[in-house]
């Protein structure tokens, strides 16, 4: 017998996996440091907070759950995160990391809002 895996399939089974892996280390959640850009300070009021998560994504959520009204400003109605903020890992790389990444307790990310206009 042949098993067809959906890609939604295959990315709750990468998910699954990344939870099991930290759970295993960590025994839950971790915890991660936030700094936020200047936009969301003025949001929420803070400058950097504690959220929990595996990934960078979960960690956004968390910090959505906190702090409702910054989904508006940092996401698109889809939930991909807007093209003007950057998500730096441990501030490691050049490159932003992706909501998938995942994340280890004491990480911390930082978002940057990229400078447009012309």
């Amino acid at each position: 017998m042949i098993h067809q895996h959906t890609s939604k399939t295959v990315s709750l089974s990468f998910d699954l996996m990344i939870k099991r892996l930290y759970t295993k280390k960590t025994r839950g959640k971790v915890s991660i440091r936030v700094k936020l850009p200047p936009i969301l300070q003025q949001l929420s009021g803070i400058e950097t907070c504690e959220v929990t998560g595996y990934t960078v994504g979960g960690c956004l959520k968390s910090l959505e759950m906190q702090f409702p009204n910054i989904k508006n400003y940092l996401l698109d109605r889809q939930g991909r995160l807007l093209g003007i903020f950057g998500i730096y890992l441990n501030s490691e790389g050049i490159y932003p990391v992706g909501l998938d990444t995942p994340v280890r307790d004491n990480d911390e990310i930082v978002i940057l809002n990229f400078i447009t206009g012309g």
